[in-house]
């Protein structure tokens, strides 16, 4: 009977890692292209703006957007983002991800839930006015991590 378990253990444990390892893929795919996408946005060209609200008494103003969308830091500042959800119906292997590029070319990652999309608040009651302040907030108690630097050629767009 042990040598039944031992054998299906190691029978199995292959099985899951090449699944693993697919999923892994589908995400590092989604990443590549997503962080090429981000790299050719610019405030002129962005495709979506986020949506700001004040909520309540307490004033936080909440940035809401589905997908992606650019968030303004202070006067010449900004922020794109592009987000993948795990609950999204055609790849749920990619799972819950959200990339950010700032006006200096910098990305950051974000592995919390986006739900099909994302609610930051600032408690302020002001915009944010720099990117540190806005990497303060979280994505499902998540915190922001900064990835590589966009090379120059990219943001110039030559």
């Amino acid at each position: 009977m042990k040598l039944y378990w031992i054998l299906r253990i190691l029978i199995t444990i292959p099985i899951c890692g090449s699944a693993m390892a697919g999923d892994n893929m589908d995400r590092e795919k989604w990443k590549s292209e997503a962080i090429a996408y981000l790299q050719r946005i610019s405030p002129t060209n962005t495709p979506k703006m986020a949506e700001i609200r004040i909520v309540g008494r307490s004033y936080i103003l909440r940035y809401e957007m589905e997908d992606e969308g650019l968030i303004r830091l202070g006067t010449n500042g900004w922020v794109y983002l592009k987000m993948h959800s795990s609950d999204d119906e055609d790849n749920t292997d990619i799972g819950d991800i959200v990339l950010a590029i700032d006006q200096d070319g910098n990305l950051y990652q974000n592995n919390g839930h986006v739900c099909g999309g994302i609610i930051l608040k600032s408690t302020t009651g002001k915009e944010f006015q720099s990117i540190d302040e806005f990497l303060k907030t979280l994505v499902f108690k998540k915190e922001w991590k900064r990835l590589e630097k966009a090379p120059a050629a990219v943001l110039s767009g030559s």
